[in-house]
Order: C-alpha cells, then sequence, then structure tokens
C-alpha cells in the first residue's frame, strides 16, 4: 500500500483517521489478523478508535525502535526518493511511491525479522510467545508477494 497524501495544511481528525482506516487500510488486510501501531497524534488517541480498534496504552510512548517504519522503511524511501532534487511537491511524491513499491522482498523480510527482535526482548516477561506485525509491513506483504508472514 502506497502511502496516502494529504492537502498542504489538512489537519487529521480521529473521526477522518477512523473512516479512513475502515475504508482503505482494513479492507485491504481481508480477514487476517494484524495489529496498528500508532504514535500519540491526536488523531491516533480519539477514543472513538481505541474502541474501535486498540487500546492507547497497547504500544509504550516513544518507542519508535518498535515501529518498522519508524526505524527502517521511512529511512529508506527517504534515502532512495531524495538522492536526486525534486522540482516540485508532485515530482517528490511520484519519487517517493516509486521507491515505496520497489521494496525488495529480501529487506522487507529482514525488517521484519528485526522487528520481532526488537519486540521479543521487551515484551518477553508479559507474553511467552509473541507473533505480530505492524500492519503497514503485513499489507505489504499480501499486496505485493501474496504471502502472509515474514517468515
Amino acid at each position: 500500500m502506497p502511502p496516502i497524501w494529504f492537502p498542504t495544511g489538512y489537519r487529521l481528525t480521529g473521526a477522518d483517521y477512523l473512516e479512513l482506516l475502515k475504508t482503505k487500510i482494513t479492507k485491504k488486510s481481508g480477514k487476517s489478523s494484524y495489529v496498528f501501531q500508532q504514535d500519540g497524534a491526536p488523531a491516533h488517541t480519539c477514543k472513538a478508535l481505541h474502541m474501535k480498534f486498540w487500546p492507547k496504552t497497547m504500544w509504550p510512548p516513544q518507542s519508535p525502535d518498535l515501529n518498522p517504519l519508524d526505524f527502517s522503511f521511512w529511512w529508506h524511501v527517504e534515502s532512495q526518493a531524495c538522492r536526486v532534487r525534486h522540482s516540485n511537491v508532485e515530482d517528490l511524491k511520484t519519487s517517493v511511491e516509486k521507491k515505496w513499491k520497489a521494496m525488495k522482498r529480501s529487506y522487507i523480510i529482514n525488517v521484519c525479522q528485526a522487528f520481532r527482535r526488537r519486540v521479543g526482548p521487551s515484551l518477553r516477561p508479559k507474553v511467552a510467545k509473541f507473533t505480530m506485525i505492524c500492519v503497514n509491513v503485513y499489507i505489504i506483504y499480501k499486496i505485493k508477494f501474496n504471502v502472509y508472514d515474514c517468515t
């Protein structure tokens, strides 16, 4: 699933974000299980969202090392897309989308495995067996490679 772009100055509300999740993201994942990983942005912390999807306290605060999008994917896409100067925002968006789609299967697998290593130690005292994956990694896999986990 490529990035979703919003107009300059647009402020995403909790209601808009909930609708986005319902209409664009969860439909792509089918009936398979997944976990969303959110930061503390106001749109991500609204009550309706937590009642429908997950509790606000599910993830430790300030934990980018537990989020593959933060610790790897965005860095990878940005470093690739910004190697050249773009003359306008649309060219930059096109470059970002192209680099996002061009991510190699081996890279995604390596990131998933690194994610599991990062999560394991932090949750081992509470959870005997922990197998989950951030929704964006899952959707990339399902759509791009038609596989269902990172093994």
